[in-house]
């Protein structure tokens, strides 16, 4: 459970994306839900290719900091 509520992660990025924006009411919270969801998804995949392909380590700092920036 996280932020009070119950969920079930689908296994589809495309499904997990609209899961959680067609909970939205107003369009500026869609917009702002939809930039920080492609922040979040993109700086999980240029993290997860650095780990791959530069051998650099699993590293939280990594990930939050380049997430605020992108969103």
């Amino acid at each position: 459970m996280w932020g009070g509520e119950e969920r079930v992660l689908p296994l589809d990025y495309n499904v997990h994306f609209w899961q959680h924006v067609g909970r939205l009411k107003r369009r500026n919270s869609c917009i702002t839900w939809r930039a920080i969801w492609m922040a979040v998804v993109w700086t999980l995949w240029l993290h997860r290719n650095a780990i791959i392909f530069r051998q650099e380590t699993s590293n939280l700092d990594h990930i939050i900091d380049p997430i605020k920036f992108r969103a």
